[in-house]
């Protein structure tokens, strides 16, 4: 493992190298003509070389300063990627456990018994206190206007009760994880009659 230079003697070849830049460049001086000496159409000539050597400069400083520019928008990309990777990992598994809760909410429903029914309601609790730490949410639209970004309509019912476009019955809950749909509410909506 190579040792890390100490900042006097990064300070030392800076000057070294500064000192032979100085050399070669005076070495290149002294290898070119007096400026007396030359003809009208050499120093045309090294005009049109000088400006040659320019355009290229300006060219490499564009692809550097686009190389950097693309660097920082891969950088940006990838964090937000790593984010929501981080933000929407647990998707699937809430998938898989959506129909779970499904089934102790019908089994809610339909218990005759009250301590069974207790029991399966203590149960569900537990597993809807746990989607809540990790930021899934409830999608009960009963009573709202349909939203169909977070529902879907199974039916329509001709309601003078209601005011036309409202969710009358959830047939099943939909569900949020942060702010992403992990699955839509399956919703009864009124219309006017």
């Amino acid at each position: 493992m190579s040792e890390q230079q100490s900042p006097n003697n990064k300070w030392k070849d800076l000057q070294e190298n500064a000192g032979k830049a100085e050399d070669e460049a005076s070495t290149a001086d002294a290898s070119l003509p007096p400026m007396e000496n030359l003809s009208h159409e050499q120093v045309i000539q090294l005009q049109n070389e000088l400006d040659q050597t320019k355009q290229l400069a300006q060219a490499r400083q564009n692809d550097y300063l686009r190389a950097i520019a693309d660097m920082e928008n891969l950088r940006r990309r990838l964090e937000r990627d790593v984010e929501s990777a981080h933000k929407y990992a647990l998707e699937k598994i809430v998938r898989e456990l959506l129909p779970g809760i499904d089934s102790l909410e019908k089994s809610i429903e339909h218990a005759n018994d009250d301590n069974l029914r207790q029991g399966v309601q203590m149960t569900l609790d537990l597993f809807l206190a746990a989607l809540r730490k990790f930021h899934v949410s409830v999608v009960n639209p009963v009573g709202e206007i349909f939203n169909p970004a977070h529902a879907e309509a199974v039916s329509t019912v001709m309601s003078a009760e209601h005011p036309a476009n409202t969710v009358i019955q959830v047939l099943q809950k939909g569900y949020l994880l942060h702010d992403r749909l992990v699955r839509p509410a399956l919703v009864v909506v009124s219309k006017a009659g």
